[in-house]
């Protein structure tokens, strides 16, 4: 060992507390970081303790968002807890939304300074007793409709998962162009009489801000008993008279139909007290009632000669349906008709009839329109007069009558004219036999002109045989078109010229007979002739005639001599 080493051990003093080194044999001193009462120790009493830098009078200082941790003999800074060192040597916030979080799935993770909050969607809100606890913090929603939401005064708030919606009240709707924009939505009437009400067909809706109404027509009423039943309303019309004696005739009229009643007609006349007679009629019932089968009485069925072929195509109420009653039990057997005079609802189209018929009523409850004991007295364009033997419900129906095909009848009849359906096969059952006779009408007529051609230049050496042919021609070739064309338009009437070819197919036929004359008269060289030879002979005798005359004239006119004796 170095003597020198040796001298300063033995230099130094071997008391020194821990935590110091020794200065010389009779002192020591605290290591950076200790101290003890005094700079030097110089008993084996003292102590060097720690000096804790993170406590003033400390100049130490760490920075924002770091804490100072004291050590044995020293000290060092750390960062605060949900802040972590950057390369800075800096504490900067660790956002822990990004994995770190602990919060439920129900929620939603948001950084702040330090540390984090769980907090709920929007529309949500913390389940009270749940929120201070951000692992266990629940959502609950928030009904926005309790004072939160921003509907404007014109609309009603409903709440919904999480948000609410604006919604209009019953009979309105939102405005297309702000049905998206909760905060400004605008509500618009809802028109129900478009397509969404429930009047009854005997009814028309009329729109209301909000709502509708069902209302009767001009002249009805809404029975009492159902006026404030939208969906159930009826209306009624009455057209009552009271007398005292039956006397006289009864004339009620409602809703533009009028009833003619000799109350001598109805049975029990002789009965005492008031009597009644009434009209009731119920509007659209037609539209209820327009499918109803029609049952002839045997006279309407032979007059509309449906034994022959004739059938009935068509059933329509053509006028308002009305009952007639009076206060008594015998309805059925008037003593005199009691006459109606309906107006029509619709124009009656050509080939259409009017027919006056009344409700019929069956013993398992349905019933059917007849005509039993009704005849129509007279039909207008829009205005038909029935007379009925009896009383009950009574209408004027429109009927289309057309004569029946055998066989296959679908196949007869086009929408625009009657004539063979060309959209089936019976088309050729007319085109076949028309097609064969032209053929053979066509070869005849070129063989009887190769004949006749022929013999007249066999008989008329001197006639030309080209002024032969053409004349023969020319008077072929009209006669072929005359009694040809009309044949031809009736084949053609197909398709849109389908009219007018039918225009021309008339006229045509008409003509048939000035076309002949023309041909075969005036441009006829022989008949020319005897016309010429007649014009000549009456334009003769009536010269004549004239001449006569005039020398009768002179005759008269010329003095006798006069008769004188010789002297």
């Amino acid at each position: 060992m170095d003597n020198g080493y040796l001298r300063l051990l033995a230099a130094c003093a071997p008391w020194c507390p821990v935590n110091s080194v020794c200065v010389n044999a009779t002192a020591c001193r605290c290591l950076p970081g200790f101290q003890s009462q005094s700079e030097f120790i110089t008993s084996s009493s003292e102590t060097c303790d720690d000096i804790n830098e993170c406590i003033p009078p400390s100049q130490v200082s760490c920075g924002e968002n770091s804490n100072c941790v004291n050590t044995e003999g020293s000290y060092h800074c750390q960062c605060v807890p949900g802040y972590q060192q950057d390369v800075n040597k800096t504490c900067a916030d660790v956002d822990e939304c990004n994995g770190q979080h602990r919060c439920p799935n129900s929620t939603s993770c948001k950084n702040i300074p330090g540390s984090y909050i769980c907090t709920c969607p929007q529309g949500w809100e913390p389940t009270p007793g749940s929120q201070n606890q951000q692992e266990n913090v629940t959502c609950q929603d928030v009904d926005e409709c309790n004072g939160q939401h921003r509907c404007p005064n014109s609309t009603s708030c409903k709440n919904s998962l999480g948000s609410y919606i604006c919604t209009c009240p019953q009979g309105w709707e939102p405005d297309p162009n702000s049905q998206n924009q909760q905060e400004n939505v605008k509500c618009q009437d809802v028109d129900e009489c478009s397509g969404q009400h429930k009047c009854p067909n005997s009814t028309s809706c009329e729109n209301t801000l909000g709502s509708y109404i069902c209302t009767c027509p001009r002249g009805w009423e809404p029975d009492p008993n159902s006026q404030n039943q939208q969906e159930n309303v009826t209306c009624q019309e009455f057209s009552v008279e009271v007398c005292e004696q039956r006397l006289g005739f009864v004339n009620l009229t409602q809703n533009e139909t009028q009833m003619f009643l000799s109350w001598e007609a109805v049975p029990g006349s002789s009965d005492s007290g008031p009597f009644v007679a009434g009209f009731v009629s119920t509007p659209k019932m037609g539209e209820l009632m327009d499918k109803a089968p029609l049952v002839l009485d045997p006279d309407m069925e032979s007059l509309l000669n449906m034994a022959q072929g004739v059938k009935l195509q068509g059933v329509g109420v053509l006028s308002e349906v009305s009952t007639a009653f009076v206060s008594s039990s015998d309805t059925q057997n008037l003593s005199s008709p009691v006459t109606f005079i309906f107006k029509h609802l619709k124009h009656l189209e050509p080939g259409h009839k009017a027919l006056c018929v009344f409700w019929e009523r069956e013993q398992n409850g349905s019933g059917h329109w007849g005509t039993t004991g009704c005849r129509t007295v007279n039909r207008a364009a829009n205005v038909t007069t029935c007379q009925c033997t009896h009383l009950s419900s009574f209408a004027v129906l429109m009927l289309f009558l057309s004569a029946q095909a055998a066989s296959r009848p679908h196949l007869y009849g086009t929408p625009d004219r009657c004539w063979l359906h060309t959209g089936g096969q019976l088309i050729w059952a007319f085109l076949g036999p028309i097609g064969v006779t032209v053929f053979m009408n066509l070869t005849l007529f070129l063989l009887t002109f190769w004949i006749v051609r022929s013999k007249l230049s066999s008989l008329n050496s001197d006639v030309s045989t080209i002024q032969n042919t053409r004349m023969l021609t020319f008077k072929a070739t009209a006669q072929l078109v005359i009694l040809g064309c009309t044949w031809c338009l009736g084949l053609l009437q197909v398709g849109p010229a389908a009219k007018l070819l039918a225009y021309l197919f008339t006229i045509v036929n008409t003509l048939q007979g000035v076309f002949i004359f023309l041909v075969y008269c005036l441009l006829n060289q022989q008949v020319r002739e005897q016309y010429g030879k007649w014009f000549r002979g009456v334009q003769k005798a009536k010269a004549e005639s004239e001449k006569y005359t005039l020398s009768s004239r002179a005759m008269s006119d010329d003095p006798r001599p006069s008769m004188s004796a010789d002297p």
